[in-house]
């Protein structure tokens, strides 16, 4: 199955192509022969179609066959389009060819938002394929590898913004991860406004908080996460360096997000279920909002008279 994902919801706007396998198409863990060690892993030709998870050899029924990003605040309308071509076009695709379609539902910021869902329902529309809404903090959230701790210093682009002091951050995660090596997770994205949209995951990826609208002081990571704050957590997104709470925290490692919506629309695309309204997250009314009626002098003028003409 062939996906197109999309992304507006933040500055970065994402494009990408991705290859769902079908369950009938995935070879059994057991029939998926592991590269000979010796071969040095530059040298190491993959079975066709297929992707395997570094430590265990196994075969990745979600695979990216290309992305395309461009950070820009105001030009989703502008680039959206010309990221998907091109990352159609970098792996000899066609729309026609495509599946489905996966667009993240935010939360965003209103222009963004519209940007990205109306282009995601008329390209289902024209193509006759269906189109899947899910929040873009499930697709940033599924986007981290399995068993990944790493934990870097925050990205040049996610405080440039802000101008925010860099910051290092320590080399390895403490996180506790679940049984699948899933840790809990923070997803912060920026709201505007002195505000983050933030996102709470349990370990194995469970959503128990948000998406929601919160003023940066008002984070508190135990209220969100439970014990799992205690056992310790990793942060992801643009908006983790506008979090004073969030200054010493390990940060998780995305991935392709493109890959990550797939993978949060995963059920519904292999079922073949009937998606659901495209329904975007605000989370709060638009910064520029429509003017007023002007009101009319001509009737405040007419009961003017007629109140007078009713004491004489």
């Amino acid at each position: 199955m062939l996906v197109l994902a999309m992304d507006t919801s933040t500055p970065a706007i994402t494009a990408g192509v991705v290859e769902l396998l079908l369950p009938h198409q995935v070879t059994p863990p057991h029939q998926v022969t592991p590269p000979q060690q010796a071969t040095p892993p530059h040298q190491l030709t993959p079975h066709p179609g297929i992707q395997r998870d570094s430590d265990h050899g196994q075969q990745d029924p979600v695979r990216l066959l290309a992305e395309d990003v461009a950070v820009d605040p105001f030009g989703h309308a502008e680039k959206l389009l010309p990221l998907i071509t091109a990352a159609l076009t970098s792996v000899g695709r066609s729309l026609d060819e495509l599946d489905a379609v996966v667009v993240g539902l935010g939360p965003g910021p209103f222009t963004g938002l519209r940007v990205g869902i109306a282009t995601a329902a008329s390209l289902g529309d024209a193509l006759g394929v269906p189109v899947h809404g899910v929040p873009s903090h499930d697709g940033l959230a599924r986007s981290i590898p399995a068993r990944s701790a790493a934990a870097r210093s925050i990205p040049a682009r996610s405080t440039a913004a802000r101008s925010l002091p860099e910051r290092s951050l320590p080399e390895r995660s403490t996180a506790a991860p679940s049984a699948d090596g899933t840790p809990a997770l923070l997803v912060v994205t920026d709201a505007r406004r002195r505000e983050v949209y933030l996102s709470g995951y349990a370990p194995g990826g469970r959503r128990v908080f948000g998406p929601a609208v919160l003023a940066p002081a008002a984070v508190d990571p135990s209220a969100i996460l439970g014990s799992a704050a205690l056992d310790g957590f990793l942060a992801v997104g643009a908006g983790v360096g506008l979090v004073p709470v969030l200054e010493q925290q390990p940060l998780a490692d995305p991935g392709s997000l493109s890959r990550g919506l797939v993978l949060a629309a995963g059920r519904e695309l292999v079922t073949g279920a009937i998606p659901g309204p495209l329904v975007p997250l605000y989370l709060r009314r638009p910064d520029v909002a429509e003017p007023s009626a002007p009101k009319s002098t001509l009737n405040a003028a007419a009961t003017s008279n007629s109140q007078v003409g009713g004491r004489s």
